[in-house]
């Protein structure tokens, strides 16, 4: 296997930190130092046309057809440093290096973002978002060492008037350091993980997510230092981790909890900032294989095969970039499984496919 790049978009100005995919597969957000979220659009990207009754047609538009479709700004005065979509692509939540959360709403017809709400709270920089599964629910960490969650209510089907409302359900403060990473699991809105600088993930669960019971299940120690990225699988069975110790370990889930069954070191020369696991495995019902990208300070993307059964990890291509470059995040796309979007500290953001040699 190896990489193509097939596009860099340039726009952004300073470090791009995050990257994430519109549930369609067809836009893609980033956001970094210059405190505006872009919007990139490939407009004929796998669009497909009826056919005939019961059949489509998917014409495969060329990669180098991305461009610039939006530029979202004014929410924020410091570096934003994640972006997430809520699950039905109408929203679009943003962690600010401010304190603030900026929550934007497209309109009826598809056409314009507009910033519908500022969450305040936490006390400081804040780095990282995640809706839940069903959409009715945001969690949201810091600086200050805290897990939010937030609750949209019912205004949100009236966004067109401006009636848009979140109300923080529970304050999650068990963790000693900066939390880098919080994400909902992907079947269940009442589970979420936090990686933080304290070198621990954690396991959060509620029995009634309305409720502010939320409880830490288990926690995972595992590395050695800063944790700044963990991810569930698609199914929710598995959990991918890495950071500063240059280690990937991959958790699944059994009758106590999430159990330690790959821990592979060196996997890059320099502390790994984001990972993420591809979906195709897993939509079409097979989980023999975790197919994982890596990226990192020292300027390498990995692919990586994970054997669940044979408990091995192995690297399947790399990429490197000239220079010296940090990559901050990268993201496979939720419709083409061979697809994924990296960004860095040179202010580009890069499409790159993976073919079969």
């Amino acid at each position: 296997m190896s990489f193509h790049c097939t596009a860099f978009l340039q726009g952004h100005e300073g470090i791009v930190w995050s990257c994430a995919w519109h549930p369609n597969g067809r836009i893609l957000a980033t956001c970094g130092q210059d405190q505006i979220i872009r919007l990139w659009k490939n407009p004929l990207e796998s669009e497909k046309f009826s056919r005939e009754e019961g059949s489509s047609l998917t014409l495969q538009a060329p990669h180098n057809l991305w461009a610039l479709s939006d530029e979202l700004q004014g929410a924020h005065q410091r570096t934003i440093r994640n972006i997430d979509f809520s699950p039905d692509g109408r929203t679009l939540a943003a962690a600010g290096f401010d304190g603030l959360v900026s929550i934007w709403v497209i309109d009826g017809a598809g056409l314009e973002w507009k910033c519908m709400a500022n969450l305040e709270g936490h006390e400081n920089e804040v780095k990282s978002v995640s809706w839940s599964p069903n959409g009715s629910f945001l969690a949201t960490c810091g600086r200050d060492k805290t897990v939010w969650i937030w609750e949209l209510n019912p205004g949100m089907d009236e966004v067109n008037s401006g009636d848009v409302d979140f109300e923080c359900l529970a304050v999650l403060a068990e963790h000693s350091q900066d939390v880098k990473m919080v994400q909902f699991h992907p079947l269940d809105s009442g589970t979420l993980l936090s990686a933080s600088y304290d070198d621990s993930i954690k396991i959060w669960h509620s029995k009634h997510v309305q409720d502010d019971e939320w409880v830490c299940k288990q926690t995972l120690s595992h590395h050695k230092s800063t944790v700044w990225t963990a991810s569930f699988s698609p199914c929710g069975r598995f959990i991918v981790s890495a950071g500063d110790d240059r280690r990937i370990n991959v958790y699944q889930r059994n009758e106590k909890g999430y159990e330690l069954v790959v821990s592979h070191e060196m996997s890059h020369e320099r502390s790994i900032m984001s990972i993420s696991i591809q979906h195709k495995a897993f939509d079409e019902g097979q989980v023999t294989d975790l197919i994982i990208a890596s990226c990192a300070g020292d300027r390498k993307i990995r692919l990586w095969r994970c054997n669940v059964g044979n408990r091995q990890l192995e690297l399947l291509a790399t990429y490197e970039e000239p220079g010296r470059i940090d990559l901050n995040s990268v993201r496979w796309s939720p419709k083409d499984p061979w697809t994924l979007a990296v960004v860095g500290d040179d202010g580009l953001v890069r499409i790159l496919t993976v073919s079969v040699d």
